[in-house]
């Protein structure tokens, strides 16, 4: 399955997980986003790609923020990457991160046991 393919269906996912919980109907999700329930129904299907602006003002019914909608996806795409992600709002994190990264193994477990000591 190509990735693009694996993030609609986990976004569509947590729309519909988050449209029960909410006790909120296709047709009333789409009135409140201003889409037809066709387009929501393909979205929730993962058969349409989702724009952040579409993302915001669904994240603006569920009263969550766009990051609870893209979580599960983006999750799902990095384990099928293979790839490890790291969130930080300082960039000395992510230096820091990439530096780890380039280690051999030996120095990152002397790092690991002097941050556990």
């Amino acid at each position: 399955m190509k990735p693009s393919l694996t993030i609609a269906k986990a976004i569509g996912a947590e729309i519909v997980r988050l449209r029960h919980s909410h006790k909120i109907t296709q047709q009333k999700l789409a009135d409140l986003v201003g889409l037809s329930v066709q387009q929501i129904q393909k979205y929730e299907y993962g058969e349409s790609n989702i724009s952040v602006i579409r993302l915001l003002k669904i994240s603006e019914v569920f009263d969550v923020c766009i990051h609870t909608l893209l979580r599960p996806a983006l999750e799902d795409y990095y384990k099928i990457q293979n790839i490890y992600t790291i969130t930080s709002s300082s960039s000395l994190d992510v230096e820091l991160v990439e530096k780890i990264k380039k280690l051999p193994i030996e120095k990152k477990q002397a790092m690991l046991n002097l941050l556990l000591n």
